[in-house]
């Protein structure tokens, strides 16, 4: 086994156990492992296809990336001290690796970290009015500033994000009916509540009885709609 050194060419001697020795100059190079300095952007969704780039140095022929142990697609070296590819699928913090067969490797520990996708638990209130116009509050994980929602495939107004477990916005009209309530964030994560919201319609009058009740008032009548 070969013992630590800084990168050079060097002798190799081998000294029997009679005392005789025999070398052969320069017959072996120490050379460089590749070294991670930085992965640029260091966040992404789970479902991976984060487009980033590393730099460090001595990224030669051969080398791959891993994060977490699992390659990123599309490698390219850009040179010597770049690399780029598109992340794998993965959760929480990974640890980051440009490995060459003959070189070693070097990483980084929890150098990027997967972003979990929003999840929608509750929507208040469940119910308004198709004409829309009604001020909701989305509880849940995981929202952003600048997540779209979108109530019955209907674009929600005025979205707020006072936090990443609350958000507010005003319906927009819709159909009667019983629809999805579907949070997506920037990084096209989604986070979908089957059935979270009802739009209903105006009241709708068919029949009032008795039709006929005196000036005077004062009688009990049912309406039906």
């Amino acid at each position: 086994t070969t013992p630590r050194a800084e990168p050079s060419t060097v002798d190799v001697w081998v000294e029997n156990p009679d005392g005789t020795i025999a070398g052969l100059a320069n017959g072996f190079s120490f050379v460089e492992s590749p070294r991670l300095d930085s992965v640029a952007p260091d966040t992404g969704p789970q479902a991976g296809g984060t487009a980033v780039v590393l730099r460090g140095r001595t990224f030669v022929d051969g080398v791959r990336v891993l994060f977490d142990g699992a390659p990123c697609r599309d490698l390219q070296r850009i040179s010597d001290a770049e690399l780029r590819c598109e992340t794998p699928p993965g959760r929480g913090l990974a640890d980051v690796a440009v490995v060459h067969e003959l070189r070693g490797e070097g990483s980084l520990e929890d150098a990027f970290s997967y972003v979990a996708p929003p999840r929608v638990d509750v929507v208040m209130p469940e119910t308004g009015t198709s004409e829309g116009g009604t001020e909701i509050v989305i509880v849940g994980t995981g929202f952003s500033d600048g997540a779209v929602v979108m109530v019955g495939g209907v674009e929600c107004l005025d979205v707020q994000v006072p936090d990443d477990t609350r958000m507010t916005c005003v319906t927009g009209a819709a159909e009667p009916g019983v629809v999805d309530v579907v949070v997506t964030n920037p990084d096209g994560q989604v986070g979908v509540l089957p059935g979270g919201f009802s739009f209903l319609g105006p009241p709708v009058v068919v029949l009032v009885r008795p039709r006929d009740i005196p000036i005077a008032g004062g009688l009990e009548v049912r309406v039906l709609g």
